[in-house]
């Protein structure tokens, strides 16, 4: 081990003063200066108690390093050797040699496991391979997973690890940290602290073992993780030094090897869509096909997404839930995108799909949207923009989810289209008799606007008697004044039509009943 090693074990506190050449020196064995010593080596380290020290002048001009304890005896000036560290009186000399020795055996431990990896890469050994001697070395098991949690390599477990790390077994048995457990355990700050960490470093909680983790970095891109869990015993000095050569090792294989899973190509094909490309559907279905995935020609997808904003950790929790839903609905293809998860699916029943997530958004509190059914792939960027809307509209207007389907909002995608081309069409689009009574009824207190939309909305004069908790006569006394405020003809079909479709713009946009 090197000399720097040694000083930087004692506390400066207990080092008086040193004359060393250069901290550099290599330290190959340590030795407990005695009244029978007689050899002196360069690469040899001496605890060496003061009186021991004086009785033994050979020792004065060796170029051996030594550590001088003081004792009852004070060692003159002119007799400190070439090299050494005076300690203070405070520092037990037979309690820093055990020190020393601890150290030595720790430095070649970590040394033998390197040069066992490195003979392993040597080799040409699997990842699967290295990490199944890393388990062997560190005597624990060993993990690598991706930055979603899923398992990519495992060394050998011998028995189930539920009882004692409930997140072990939880990996070992479905290859990912579960949604639940994902909660439970705030596993979205355990991978931002996995992230922003460039070493290997110890997390300890009283509701697992210990763990040691490394991010790898692969290509420069944030790639996930190994992991070292204490289940067969507590670690060992020296492991951190190991896991951060081992994840270096792992890094190597992962560039030299083709890592990406199929899965992980399909969701590239399908992001790449969202933004300029040259596909044909011939091309982007023989690239699909190069990865094993043969399109169907009967597409619709589905967003998940948080009803309100979250903080920085919506996007790994997101991750957790697009792990769940692999299981549960095994042949979709699904990535992240602005912390909303899009489920794509072409071999799935729609109902199978709906009966899953309307069960799994209701548990977790998430909001989704139905695309429409499509034949054409590359018309995928439009259904995504559809899916998308049809959240923010069902939130917008407050409507009861979780899931929401594009054919139920698709007159209110439709004034939102024409809001996002040309703002003022919008309102010439709205009935001006109509924005009247709204502020007639605000002013009075009444509720004509109103009471004529469930009218209209029913065609039953009784239906919306009931709805609204009145009298049908009450009823039809409102819709009778409704036309005779407004002069609108309720029964002619293109007034009917109008009066519904300014009902929707002013859904979305309730300013433009603003008096100015």
């Amino acid at each position: 081990m090197k000399l720097f090693t040694v000083l930087a074990a004692i506390s400066e506190e207990h080092i008086q003063h040193t004359n060393l050449p250069e901290e550099e020196i290599q330290i190959y064995q340590a030795c407990f200066l005695s009244s029978n010593s007689s050899a002196f080596t360069a690469n040899t380290l001496y605890v060496a108690p003061a009186s021991v020290y004086l009785a033994l002048p050979c020792c004065h001009q060796s170029t051996s390093l030594f550590l001088l304890c003081p004792d009852e005896t004070e060692i003159p000036e002119e007799d400190y050797p070439p090299r050494y560290v005076l300690l203070t009186p405070k520092v037990n000399a037979n309690q820093l040699f055990c020190q020393l020795l601890a150290l030595l055996h720790t430095e070649s431990s970590v040394t033998e496991a390197k040069l066992t990896i490195s003979h392993a890469l040597f080799d040409r050994v699997t990842i699967p391979g290295l990490i199944e001697i890393a388990g062997t070395l560190l005597g624990n098991p060993v993990l690598l997973q991706d930055s979603t949690t899923k398992l990519l390599a495992c060394s050998q477990v011998e028995q189930d690890p539920s009882d004692q790390d409930e997140v072990l077994g939880c990996v070992l048995r479905q290859g990912f940290v579960s949604a639940d457990l994902f909660q439970k355990y705030d596993y979205a700050d355990v991978l931002r602290a996995i992230e922003g960490n460039a070493q290997a470093f110890l997390l300890s909680s009283p509701k697992k073992c210990d763990r040691i983790l490394r991010r790898l970095m692969v290509n420069h891109q944030y790639f996930g993780w190994v992991c070292s869990i204490a289940s067969n015993g507590p670690f060992r000095q020296g492991e951190l030094e190991i896991i951060d050569f081992l994840s270096d090792a792992l890094a190597m294989l992962l560039e030299r090897e083709d890592v990406l899973p199929v899965y992980s190509q399909t969701e590239r094909l399908l992001t790449s869509l969202l933004s300029a490309h040259s596909y044909t559907e011939e091309s982007f279905k023989k690239q699909a096909e190069g990865f094993g995935w043969k399109l169907r020609d009967n597409y619709f997808l589905v967003l998940l997404a948080f009803p309100s904003p979250q903080e920085e950790n919506a996007s790994r929790t997101m991750m957790a839930y697009q792990n769940h839903l692999s299981l549960l609905l095994p042949g979709m293809k699904s990535f992240l995108r602005q912390e909303k998860l899009v489920l794509f699916f072409d071999s799935i029943s729609e109902k199978l799909v709906e009966e899953n997530l309307t069960a799994f958004a209701r548990r977790y509190h998430l909001v989704g949207s139905f695309s429409r059914p499509f034949a054409h792939i590359l018309d995928f960027p439009r259904y995504y923009h559809q899916a998308e809307k049809t959240i923010e509209i069902g939130l917008g207007l407050r409507r009861k989810g979780p899931l929401f389907r594009f054919e139920e909002f698709s007159l209110y995608y439709m004034v939102r289209r024409i809001q996002d081309l040309e703002p003022s069409d919008l309102r010439d689009c709205c009935i001006d008799e109509l924005i009247d009574m709204f502020r007639y009824d605000r002013r009075n207190d009444t509720s004509f606007a109103l009471s004529t939309r469930v009218y209209l909305e029913t065609h039953n004069l009784g239906t919306a008697a009931q709805i609204l908790y009145i009298h049908r006569n009450t009823m039809l006394y409102r819709v009778e004044k409704f036309s005779e405020l407004t002069g609108l003809d309720l029964g002619d079909w293109m007034v009917r039509l109008r009066l519904m479709t300014s009902f929707l713009i002013l859904d979305l946009y309730p300013e433009l009943l603003e008096e100015k």
